[in-house]
């Protein structure tokens, strides 16, 4: 499932920035509180920049 979005937060829950979240993505922004928001740094990043 996927949401038209201006700000994605997630503040709860850890590694919920993962491939399959990034691709349903539509948002310009993420900005939460969550401590890992991305499950794999190194790989997740360089998928987000991919999406701009």
């Amino acid at each position: 499932m996927s949401m038209n979005l201006d700000v994605f937060s997630p503040c709860a829950m850890g590694a919920i920035i993962n491939p399959t979240t990034i691709e349903s993505l539509k948002c310009s922004v993420i900005a939460g509180a969550a401590n890992n928001q991305l499950e794999k740094e190194d790989r997740d990043s360089k998928l987000l920049q991919k999406k701009k």
